[in-house]
């Protein structure tokens, strides 16, 4: 996985944890967190405050035929919003997880 600086178009920071395809990258709504699937079943959670360093990394029972992520809303301006979740939808859409960005626990 690589991040690029849009305006120089230079690579500012680069991973490797995965040896396949990634299929759904999606930053959270303040651009804090950045939740990376792989094909394989991989999932890779990454602070960009930090450099984009990885936080966590999880792994789906079953390496999903397509994966999909999706946060709920967190008002960056709102110093009492604390709670967010995201959700990982695999597994042909027959199941879904629900994570705390936090914890990262379902």
């Amino acid at each position: 996985m690589r991040v690029f600086n849009i305006d120089s178009t230079e690579v500012i920071e680069e991973f490797s944890q995965f040896n396949k395809p990634l299929q759904s990258l999606r930053y959270d709504n303040t651009g804090r967190l950045l939740v990376a699937c792989c094909v394989d079943g991989s999932v890779s959670i990454h602070n960009a405050a930090r450099a984009h360093l990885p936080v966590k990394m999880l792994h789906l029972e079953m390496a999903p035929e397509f994966a999909f992520v999706a946060f709920t809303e967190r008002v960056a301006s709102d110093p009492q919003c604390y709670e967010q979740k995201f959700a990982l939808m695999g597994e042909s859409g027959n199941n879904v997880n629900i994570y705390d960005t936090e914890s990262f626990m379902i």
